[in-house]
């Protein structure tokens, strides 16, 4: 894989945030919570409650940080635990 710094590995996360956002866009549009996984940059991105096209709640997760979803508030994932690298 290229270096955090290289243009190859900026042009990957531009691609990323753009498919990404345009994902999220979608799916609130739909009224479906979304969880995007950033392993470049080693974070997990929850966006719950979709309302009127829009998400009222967005939080990322470091991947020292766990999450629960929420109809399983029991289970919690640790985002160190998704990521490959």
């Amino acid at each position: 894989m290229a270096s955090p710094g290289s243009p190859g590995c900026r042009n990957f996360r531009r691609n990323f945030v753009i498919r990404a956002h345009h994902k999220a866009v979608l799916h609130a549009r739909a009224g479906i919570p979304d969880w995007v996984l950033d392993v470049v940059g080693q974070r997990l991105t929850v966006h719950r409650d979709p309302r009127d096209g829009k998400y009222s709640s967005v939080v990322a997760f470091s991947e020292q940080e766990s999450v629960a979803p929420l109809a399983a508030r029991e289970v919690e994932f640790r985002v160190r635990d998704a990521s490959p690298v």
